[in-house]
């Protein structure tokens, strides 16, 4: 909010107006505005929605029609109407569950609203912090990364965090020993005392408290009249030892809990909640509680009478065959966890009463824990807001935390937990599905561009070919301008030769004529010479003839 002006509050507390800072965005820098917080809030009072949290909503805020009154009247102001005042919402408004959620993101990861959740279930999701999350190897690591858009970047620390996340304190304390990590939160319980005088050992207190709870729709109180199955209860209660987990378990001087309610929690009228008051006072006065902190004496004998009271027989302080009491305890794992079972497993044990343990991992403990897949089972809770009611309304039949399952028939739970598996298999298939659609999405994108990349090849083809036909008409221009050159020359040189030819003809056949001039000349000098010797030699022919002619006439 803005530190400037950051809420107003009606006179009659019923009306909260905030008012966001200046140029607030997501991660991916799109801009947050009062309308996500809207958005937000009517998204986790939503059933559908099925938010644990949905109570805080639904009980908290007065209705404008089928929808709880928050409205955003700019970007900038958010206003929230409640039902009734409440001393603790700004501590609310505060709490993750009141914190916005990007629609766009939240719409696209799950668009048939079957797995509320999608958006944020891997890493990279789009967030408003200061950090995001970079890296996320589910139950082993995660990996934070300074968030540039956050408004107040410049103050943020480490560029980077990177976390281990497992559920075995004996590998935590072993990596942390190593120097691959710089702090843990967590160590094996039989190391504490050996390390609790460390400079590096802190103990931090907490506003919560660890219990054990029952399933009240078990089996274990089959055919018992409410008051039979209270008073086994009471009988598990009274035998455990709390003074020996604290002492030899927890070690870090931790406080017996003779209240649901833990010491030190606000009143929500700026006093201690737990404390003897003019108006009341607790059963143990000395104590401020309801029963001792310390095991006492006859808590042996009392339990056995609790017990026979629901109906159970004894013999010689011990459970009779005939009536066992046989229960399996739900606990996650860590050592301290399964120390803290053991211990009670030896308590029960006095009495002859059966108690295994069951260890799961985190996850399918909580899972199976909310479905009321158990007889008894290890609980903790540590307050969200410093109010009593943080504590005490898990208990309401309608709260998403009411793992005891009040007011919830064994058939309600069979079928909360069929159409829970419905649900899930839905999802499931709505995350199959999408992936398929992711993956349909890559190939045509795929495919897009591999087409697009033709395309491109396409036209650099038509460019290359337009290219080569370019160059081949300029060659064959060219080509033909040299054609044309060569014809010019050749026909230039033809005629040149030709003249030559004819020059040479001419000379040729003047110098044939002359030469025939010259031959006729001759000829005709021959010839006339011929014809006068011709003659000469006819005339002395004619001569002789005449002379013969004559001697024969003589005779």
């Amino acid at each position: 909010a803005d530190e400037t002006n950051p809420y107003e509050v009606s006179e009659d507390g019923l009306t909260y107006t905030f008012h966001l800072k200046d140029g607030l965005t997501w991660s991916d820098g799109s801009p947050l505005t009062a309308g996500d917080f809207e958005y937000a809030w009517k998204r986790a009072a939503n059933p559908e929605t099925g938010a644990d949290y949905g109570y805080l909503f639904t009980d908290t805020f007065a209705y404008d029609g089928d929808e709880i009154d928050v409205k955003a009247t700019d970007d900038k102001t958010l206003v929230a109407t409640l039902n009734a005042p409440c001393a603790y919402f700004l501590d609310l408004a505060a709490f993750p569950a009141f914190y916005p959620v990007p629609q766009a993101a939240v719409e696209a990861a799950d668009p048939t609203g079957v797995n509320p959740g999608a958006w944020a279930s891997e890493a990279g999701f789009v967030s408003n912090g200061a950090y995001t999350v970079d890296g996320w190897s589910h139950e082993e690591s995660l990996t934070l990364t300074k968030n540039p858009n956050w408004y107040a970047a410049e103050t943020v620390g480490p560029e980077k965090i990177e976390m281990m996340l497992s559920a075995d304190d004996t590998a935590i304390y072993a990596a942390y020993n190593s120097g691959d990590l710089d702090f843990a939160d967590t160590v094996p319980t039989n190391e504490i005392e050996a390390i609790k005088a460390n400079d590096d050992f802190h103990v931090v207190d907490n506003l919560g408290t660890y219990y054990v709870a029952f399933n009240v729709n078990s089996d274990l109180f089959e055919g018992k009249t409410v008051e039979q199955a209270a008073n086994m209860r009471k009988a598990f209660a009274i035998l455990i030892d709390r003074d020996y987990i604290i002492e030899n378990v927890g070690q870090t001087e931790q406080k017996c809990a003779n209240s649901f309610i833990p010491a030190g929690m606000s009143d929500g009228n700026g006093g201690v909640f737990k404390a003897n008051t003019d108006s009341y006072t607790y059963p143990l006065a000395d104590e401020e509680g309801y029963f001792p902190e310390e095991l006492q004496d006859n808590a042996v004998d009392e339990a056995i009478a609790l017990l026979e009271s629901a109906g159970y027989v004894f013999e010689d302080g011990m459970l009779s065959d005939e009536t066992p009491i046989n229960v399996t305890y739900l606990t996650n794992e860590g050592t301290g966890h399964v120390a803290i079972a053991e211990a009670m497993q030896q308590d029960l044990a006095e009495i002859g009463i059966d108690m295994s343990i069951e260890t799961r991992e985190w996850n399918v403990f909580l899972d199976e824990r909310k479905q009321g897949h158990f007889d008894f089972a290890r609980e903790g809770w540590l307050a969200d807001y410093n109010d009593p009611i943080n504590m005490l309304e898990m208990w309401a039949s309608n709260s998403g935390n009411n793992d005891c399952q009040f007011g919830k028939s064994a058939e309600a739970v069979a079928a909360e937990a069929e159409a829970a598996e419905e649900a899930a298999e839905e999802a499931a298939e709505s995350e199959a599905a999408a992936a398929v659609e992711a993956v349909v999405s890559e190939v045509a994108a795929a495919v897009d561009s591999a087409a697009s990349e033709a395309a491109a090849t396409d036209a650099a083809v038509d460019a290359a070919v337009s290219e080569v036909a370019a160059a081949l008409d300029a060659t064959v221009s060219e080509a033909a301008a040299a054609a044309d050159a060569v014809a010019s020359e050749a026909a230039a040189a033809v005629d040149a030769a030709v003249s030559e030819v004819a020059a040479a003809v001419d000379a040729a056949v003047s110098e044939a004529a002359a030469a025939a001039d010259t031959a006729a000349s001759g000829a005709t000098a021959a010839v006339e010479e011929v014809v006068s010797d011709a003659a000469a030699v006819a005339g002395a022919a004619t001569s002789t003839a005449s002379a013969v002619t004559s001697a024969a006439a003589a005779q």
